[in-house]
């Protein structure tokens, strides 16, 4: 199940894994850390980088902050 948008920007941690702390990293706008605990890494998690411009990813950041 899908978690609703709103609020989601207070969520501590993001993807299946909890491996991405923050929407910044999310987008890849700050670095990720390349491993949390066993099991928790971001790689081959790059779907919300690849294929966007900065500018589109802040809207994404701006939109869902706004929720």
């Amino acid at each position: 199940k899908a978690p609703k948008l709103k609020g989601l920007w207070t969520t501590r941690r993001f993807l299946h894994n909890g491996s991405v702390d923050g929407l910044d990293a999310l987008f890849c706008r700050t670095p990720r850390s390349a491993t949390k605990a066993f099991g928790q890494t971001a790689g081959g998690h790059t779907m919300t980088c690849d294929g966007l411009t900065t500018d589109e990813k802040l809207q994404l950041i701006a939109f869902l902050e706004a929720w």
